[in-house]
């Protein structure tokens, strides 16, 4: 990543890679790792919906590449907070 790209970078993010299926319905990951990042909520609306339908989804561009799969926060490794597991994102590809 160029030196340029990289300053926009200006946020941390916390993520748990390798992904392995415990084969019980539940995933393990390896040890958080601190990422610098640049993390965008953007809210997308229906207007057509039946209901009003709202999708909160996170755009994040990373400084290193990562596993599709692993789950990724929001914060520094300092204030992570386990009661806040609901906050974690699942990565996908657009």
């Amino acid at each position: 990543m160029s030196d340029c790209a990289s300053r926009g970078l200006n946020q941390k993010a916390v993520y748990w890679g390798n992904p392995q299926d415990t084969g019980r319905g539940e995933f393990t990951f390896d040890e958080a790792v601190e990422i610098s990042c640049h993390w965008e909520d953007v809210v997308l609306v229906d207007p057509g919906a039946v209901a009003t339908a709202v999708n909160l989804r996170s755009e994040v561009i990373l400084a290193q590449d990562v596993e599709e799969q692993g789950m990724i926060k929001l914060c520094t490794l300092d204030s992570l907070d386990s009661d806040e597991s609901f906050k974690l994102r699942l990565l996908t590809r657009n």
